[in-house]
């Protein structure tokens, strides 16, 4: 992440060799990128791992060659890149270029070919190795040249750059401190439909000091005397997010200033630095003893210090959410990289005639669910009230109204880090202005109450596809996730402590509803299920169970 960030380049590949996937089996995430690698390893060192620009629409195989392990990725219909692992222990290397021969048949078609790698076949000029002609000549019949013949290993050009295409490109080899190979750095002038542009890194900062004097100074009397929800929510959004916007800058983050990782600090990040620079040094000059023992001291101090900070960081977030079960499986998945890579679905970008369709398309598709869900439920004119034998609860529901500390104390208990709603009104900010805007919100709960509407700009929410299974570009295979603006919640969360209340109160929730439940959990549920079958075993009772797929239940 170092080299990355010093180099300034925001890379639609990246290609790791000699990965040791048959070891270490969780492999690290990078944000922004998806992750594929090899599980047809012939030994222990090997193995590939690729990294691919979210956005770029690509296609990743594991293919199966003699002798070394390879992944292709196709990148539009006209260029494709073999990406290829061969270990150096295997000397015979006829049996991997009939393989690789089949290889490049099967897609001569492709305009543009790039094969790379580490293939352990030295190609710099004039070495005198049979093995080195062999593998050019081969190549050259398939119409692959050599994009560079630069030493990547002592001396030795073993980490291949080779192409067929009419387009530029440009190879460069750069002295990385991370090995002994140099790392092979290509850029070839493709133009792709599908290409996304360059991520920047851009903060949004808020100036609170600001943003509280002219809340203070703001006088919301208007909306005070409001009796209309409607027309006082969407009211106070409207002030709100002005102001907002008024006291709010967005600044480019320097790749400098950028967090790597949450426990490598700016002095760790100088740190690693003269490590890496102090490598280079020993590479320069190998015979000086003072240099490489220099080196090696502060190499292992340097690597120590941030296995420490990283223990470090890790046991402090496992402790902070000691009391939560699911935060905890969350950090935890984490930690050792097994948690899901949430991806851009871009796929579905193409189901409509233009982009702005398919949007429109899925938007549609997501906001009639329910249309569609009630549509479906057959018709029942009986009368059923004959057949309930047991008298309703002589208690009623009531609507009481709210107050500023019940609004307090709902704000208070919103996260910090929940993703903000189509308006931009963060938690943060309403907790940090709680003092002016809890009346406001009162006053506008209230309303909603007394008059049985909620605002309708309260509804409006970003959804989020989160493809479950099958093919990408069917909208059919995708559960919406709704985020709703953080004044929402509050009004939300308000009805639900009276309603779940009143429930309680007259146990009108069953004793063996688990879910959604404040001090219940799924521990509760497997331990009661367990306690019935075990007191029907002891009076040799049968227990039948049954087990409903509720697999795409919605489409059903």
């Amino acid at each position: 992440m170092v080299l990355l960030s010093r180099l300034k380049l925001n890379c639609d590949l990246y290609i790791l060799t000699e990965t040791w996937n048959a070891v270490h089996t969780n492999l690290p995430i990078m944000n922004n990128y998806n992750r594929f690698s090899t599980t047809n390893n012939h030994n222990r060192s090997d193995g590939l791992v690729i990294y691919t620009k979210t956005g770029l629409t690509t296609i990743v195989k594991e293919v199966i060659l003699k002798d070394a392990s390879c992944l292709t990725i196709k990148i539009n219909s006209n260029t494709i890149v073999i990406a290829i692992y061969r270990s150096p222990s295997i000397k015979n290397i006829d049996p991997f270029l009939n393989s690789l021969d089949k290889l490049l048949k099967k897609h001569k078609f492709y305009s543009t070919i790039i094969l790379m790698g580490d293939i352990n076949i030295d190609i710099k000029p004039n070495n005198q190795k049979p093995d080195s002609d062999k593998y050019l000549n081969f190549l050259a019949m398939h119409g692959l040249l050599a994009g560079h013949t630069f030493p990547t290993r002592f001396g030795s050009c073993l980490d291949h750059f080779m192409v067929k295409t009419n387009n530029k490109s440009v190879t460069l080899v750069l002295r990385a401190p991370l090995t002994d190979h140099s790392a092979v750095i290509s850029c070839l002038d493709i133009v792709t439909q599908d290409s996304q542009k360059s991520r920047t890194f851009v903060m949004n900062k808020v100036n609170y000091p600001d943003l509280l004097s002219d809340l203070e100074m703001y006088s919301f009397h208007d909306i005070l005397a409001s009796n209309d929800a409607n027309w006082a929510a969407e009211r106070f959004v409207g002030v709100l997010t002005n102001i907002l916007d008024k006291h709010t800058s967005t600044t480019l983050v320097p790749r400098r200033t950028r967090c790597l990782k949450p426990w490598i600090t700016p002095g760790l990040v100088r740190c690693m630095r003269n490590r890496d620079k102090m490598h280079l040094r020993c590479k320069l000059d190998p015979n000086n003893e003072i240099i490489n023992i220099t080196y090696r001291r502060y190499k292992n101090f340097c690597n120590d210090l941030l296995k420490r900070l990283k223990r470090n960081y890790e046991r402090n977030e496992l402790n902070k959410c000691s009391n939560n079960l699911k935060k905890t499986w969350e950090t935890v998945k984490s930690i050792v990289y097994t948690s899901k890579q949430t991806t851009i679905p871009t796929e579905l970008l193409k189901i409509g005639a233009t982009p702005k369709n398919s949007v429109e398309m899925v938007n549609e598709f997501f906001a009639e669910l329910g249309k569609r869900y009630s549509d479906k439920i057959p018709n029942c004119n009986a009368d059923l009230s004959n057949k309930i034998d047991h008298k309703s609860p002589a208690k009623s529901f009531v609507m009481l109204e709210t107050d500023n500390e019940e609004i307090e104390t709902v704000i208070m208990g919103l996260k910090n880090d929940s993703a903000m709603g189509w308006d931009g009104i963060s938690n943060k900010l309403l907790k940090n202005c709680r003092h002016i805007l809890i009346p406001i919100i009162t006053h506008i709960t209230n309303l909603s109450f007394t008059t049985g509407n909620f605002p309708d700009i309260f509804k409006i929410s970003i959804i989020h596809p989160i493809h479950k299974t099958g093919a990408k570009d069917n909208i059919d295979n995708y559960r919406p996730i709704s985020v709703l603006p953080a004044l929402s919640k509050i009004l939300e969360k308000v009805m639900n402590r009276r309603l779940l209340s009143f429930l309680e109160n007259e146990h009108l929730i069953s004793d063996n509803q688990y879910g959604f439940r404040a001090g219940k959990s799924t521990s509760d549920a497997v331990s009661g299920i367990s306690e019935y079958i075990a007191q029907n075993l002891d009076c040799q009772n049968k227990s039948i169970g049954m087990f409903l797929d509720k697999h795409k239940s919605r489409n059903k």
